[in-house]
């Protein structure tokens, strides 16, 4: 959406086939070709992440197929950090943009179009003799106040505004995902943020980013907002003057975020909880000192049982991300883990499994043959994959048993089969709702224009990707 509006401001028409999350993938591929066919494009942009290379491969071909002359991009975090994956479709592909593209994008258009030279533009690959040329590489947008609002009048925004569990999770609201700053700075060894984004931060003004919620809130009657940077709080001055504008301006949202346990403190959780936000997400990971500094965390136990005090005084809601699988993890890396998200009660567990994606600096990497097992994870086929060939923890523990067990204890709605009657999972089950009882939610159930929606068409599962 960033990148459609940038084309349109440099006078570029443009449309987005957003279908992904409707439909299977065969009738994706079949549906993104029927519109394309009726279309009179000469140039086709598609995002991959790294379990769709065999797809986006796949539409590739059949775009090519179909219109020969077409000019197709690869961009998006896959593309960005491993180009060279790519090599299966070389010769339907005719160049990746590395990283932000709102401004490669355009100018490869427009120089496509007046048939100058392109390969001097900075930020761009290609296949050359089999092998993955790259242009220099594209300074990242100093400030991002200079960015167009997202194309939200090319995307069907009235089904991604229905109440949704898969936002502020899982609480449903009517809600729509927003950045409010890019880069990472930190050296978690099995992430890839910094790849799209740099580790440089960079921020948007808080009147900036209020004017686009409210700009949101007015058009759309939503209800929330979720920031999906990767650690909004990371500047606490100005997450309070933040919050300070929209308590300012009036504007009624319940809203989540996502950050980590050291980048909160007391002033910024109040500031927080009074301006809307009802749920934390952050990234835990174990509950192992031995293990987070194994994954170049940066925190401590310590830190994280602060943190989310912190949040339960102020009656904001926890969701925990773990890791399983770590490297080197043992039996009593584990039990420290789950001792720990029971001595700290969150609102949601989410125990996940290490897989090791390309772009992280975990030393095991995926071959290239095994992406498509993994498409679907957590699948038979995935979980054999990792015990055979990807296996990174010590302890001889079945990785989906785990998870299974786990999911025993801290209630997950996927792993239903596997509750337990006892008074311990069943508080955990009221954690995991508590939303139901919360003023802030109440209210804003109250002052929705969209009770009806909440009332009669709850989702429960996502429709969109």
């Amino acid at each position: 959406m960033y990148v459609s509006s940038s084309l349109s401001r440099n006078g570029i028409d443009n449309d987005i086939i957003d279908i992904k999350g409707q439909m299977n993938i065969d009738k994706v591929l079949a549906e993104t070709l029927r519109l394309i066919s009726g279309s009179d494009t000469d140039i086709i942009g598609i995002s991959c992440l790294v379990t769709e290379i065999e797809i986006v491969e796949e539409m590739c071909r059949k775009i090519k197929e179909l219109k020969p002359k077409t000019t197709i991009v690869l961009g998006g975090a896959q593309p960005s950090t491993h180009p060279e994956h790519f090599d299966v479709a070389k010769e339907y592909i005719d160049y990746f943009v590395m990283g932000e593209g709102e401004i490669t994008f355009p100018e490869l258009v427009t120089a496509l179009r007046d048939g100058r030279n392109t390969k001097d533009i900075k930020g761009l690959a290609w296949f050359e003799s089999g092998l993955i040329v790259k242009s220099p590489p594209r300074e990242l947008i100093k400030d991002l106040d200079t960015l167009p609002p997202p194309a939200y009048d090319k995307v069907d925004m009235a089904r991604y505004t229905r109440p949704t569990s898969w936002g502020v999770r899982p609480v449903p609201i009517s809600l729509f995902w927003m950045f409010s700053s890019r880069g990472c700075p930190f050296q978690c060894n099995y992430c890839v943020a910094h790849e799209i984004f740099g580790k440089r931060v960079r921020q948007r003004s808080p009147g900036n980013l209020v004017d686009e919620i409210e700009l949101l809130v007015n058009a759309y009657n939503l209800d929330g907002i979720y920031f999906f940077d990767e650690s909004f709080t990371i500047n606490s001055k100005r997450v309070i003057e933040i919050c300070r504008e929209i308590r300012k301006r009036g504007i009624k949202i319940v809203f989540g975020c996502q950050t980590r346990v050291d980048l909160i403190s007391e002033d910024v959780v109040a500031a927080l909880a009074e301006a809307g936000c009802i749920q934390i997400d952050f990234g835990i990971e174990s509950g192992s000192d031995r293990m987070l500094k194994a994954i170049r965390k940066g925190v401590t136990v310590e830190q994280i049982k602060k943190a989310l005090r912190l949040c339960k005084k102020y009656g904001i809601r926890i969701f925990a991300n773990m890791m399983v699988n770590l490297p080197g993890e043992t039996e009593e890396d584990l039990k420290e883990s789950i001792d720990l998200m029971r001595e700290i009660t969150c609102n949601v567990v989410i125990w996940n499994v290490t897989v090791p994606y390309p772009g992280g600096f975990l030393d095991m990497k995926i071959e290239r043959e095994d992406y498509r097992k993994l498409i679907n994870f957590p699948s038979d086929e995935g979980y054999d994959l990792l015990e055979t060939k990807y296996r990174l923890a010590q302890h001889n523990r079945n990785l989906r048993g785990l998870v299974d067990e786990l999911h025993s204890i801290f209630p997950h709605p996927r792993y239903i089969n596997k509750m337990r009657l006892n008074a311990d999972y069943i508080w955990r089950c009221f954690l995991f709702i508590d939303f139901i009882f919360k003023p802030k939610y109440l209210m804003m159930l109250l002052r929705s224009r969209r009770k009806l929606q909440y009332l009669l068409d709850p989702i429960i599962q996502p429709k969109h990707n």
